[in-house]
């Protein structure tokens, strides 16, 4: 009669079981995600503690050259990370570390003293601190935004702009400088 160690039939136990748990897993999420031919796509990860236990890509970076989404290809995000710097903004308010009500020189330094009045926090995440976007000023120097640029660079450039656009709390912008919610975070 064959004997088999009981450590052995365990890790083929939870082998199996990761196997299967991953196949369905992959099963469940092609369902989620339907991509067509030559359509726009995502990547997928799942994560189990630190290590990936499930991940694929759907669909296409590029359409016109039908290039696929692999595991290298680079997202632009574009302003999704300006809602988590605010909701860390909110949770820092509620651990008592920051006052959103506060002047944004409080927090940010060389922050210049407005004659228009001081934008607080709350207006630069509600996008109605009247200060001047900063595409102006990088064209000026030749700048793209595609470029490098230094995050002491873009703050160089928005602690030297002395006027506001408008008085803060009054307009609300379609557009807000990067750079604050890059010193926010």
């Amino acid at each position: 009669m064959c004997r088999i160690p009981f450590s052995l039939v365990l890790v083929l136990f939870c082998l199996q079981t990761h196997v299967a748990h991953t196949q369905n897993l992959e099963a469940e999420i092609d369902k989620l995600y339907q991509v067509d031919n030559n359509s726009p796509g995502f990547s997928v990860a799942v994560y189990q503690g630190d290590k990936i236990s499930f991940e694929k890509q759907y669909g296409n970076a590029n359409l016109g050259y039908n290039i696929p989404i692999t595991r290298e290809t680079v997202f632009d995000i574009g302003s999704i990370g300006k809602q988590f710097t605010a909701a860390a903004i909110l949770l820092l308010e509620a651990e008592g570390k920051l006052a959103i009500n506060e002047p944004a020189y409080t927090y940010i330094e060389n922050l210049p003293r407005y004659k228009k009045g001081n934008p607080t926090i709350e207006h630069l995440l509600n996008q109605t601190s009247g200060i001047k976007e900063v595409d102006s000023y990088l064209e000026v120097c030749d700048i793209h935004w595609r470029d490098y640029i230094r995050p002491s660079m873009l703050t160089h450039i928005i602690t030297n702009i002395e006027t506001l656009n408008f008085t803060p709390g009054t307009i609300l912008t379609t557009r807000m400088p990067i750079i604050f919610y890059y010193r926010l975070s």
